[in-house]
């Protein structure tokens, strides 16, 4: 789509219990928002790992980024950055939200590291 690429890492993958489609499910809302953040021919990156006995998965993108005073509420229900995008298009505003609920169904979380103009790095740990 758009000329993107998805690009993944998996070096020693942890294994991990819970609700497979679940957690299939976060991953695809975050690869989805992802896609459309990027600009075309840009990657989007996709990482699992683990990291002080919790297992970790990441998509990364090069997109426009998200400001700091709008990180608080992006895992809101109906929060929606990009005015813009109608539903027709798309958004709902309830993708990260769905995303925080199935994290915190299996005991974790999730996180956003991000820079206006430099992309956003999405991180579900488990």
């Amino acid at each position: 789509r758009r000329g993107l690429r998805l690009e993944h890492a998996a070096a020693d993958a942890p294994t991990v219990e819970g609700d497979r489609e679940g957690l299939k499910r976060a991953l695809a809302n975050l690869v989805d928002n992802a896609v459309r953040a990027a600009p075309p021919g840009s990657p989007v990156r996709l990482a699992v790992g683990s990291d002080g006995g919790r297992a970790w998965m990441a998509v990364a993108d090069e997109g426009p980024g998200i400001a700091p005073d709008q990180q608080g509420r992006i895992f809101d229900r109906f929060a929606r950055l990009d005015g813009g995008r109608s539903r027709a298009e798309g958004g709902s505003g309830l993708g990260l939200a769905i995303v925080r609920e199935l994290a915190e169904a299996h005991g974790g979380s999730v996180e956003v590291a991000s820079r206006p103009g430099h992309g956003a790095t999405f991180t579900i740990w488990l």
